[in-house]
């Protein structure tokens, strides 16, 4: 019988958008949220722009945060105009998202 009763601390789940033009202050923020696991590295990766074609306008990250990070990421976006997030716990997917951010994936080489 397998150990149904390990829960993960990682709790929270988030589709966070961030302008194109603002990865570099965008990923040192997020290092400040995750430092141990590469949060440096968080944004750039998916390109998205409004018709899915180049140039990127936006990328984005699907997240897991524990209460901590939680805490951090949401103080953030009261300093930081330049994100959008979506929060599953209100029902956000990453479909819905991408689509009341008028956002859609480019599609391609260098698409992580």
């Amino acid at each position: 019988m397998g150990n149904s009763s390990i829960m993960t601390e990682y709790i929270h789940r988030y589709f966070v958008f961030v302008q194109w033009d603002k990865l570099t202050p965008a990923n040192a923020q997020a290092k400040a949220w995750d430092p141990d696991t590469g949060g440096e590295l968080t944004f750039g990766g998916v390109r998205l722009s409004a018709d899915g074609q180049e140039p990127p306008t936006y990328s984005a990250c699907n997240t897991a945060a524990t209460d901590t990070m939680r805490t951090k990421i949401l103080a953030a976006f009261t300093h930081v105009p330049f994100y959008n997030i979506y929060l599953a716990v209100d029902g956000w997917t990453w479909e819905t998202a991408l689509d009341d951010a008028g956002l859609q994936v480019i599609e391609g080489e260098g698409v992580v």
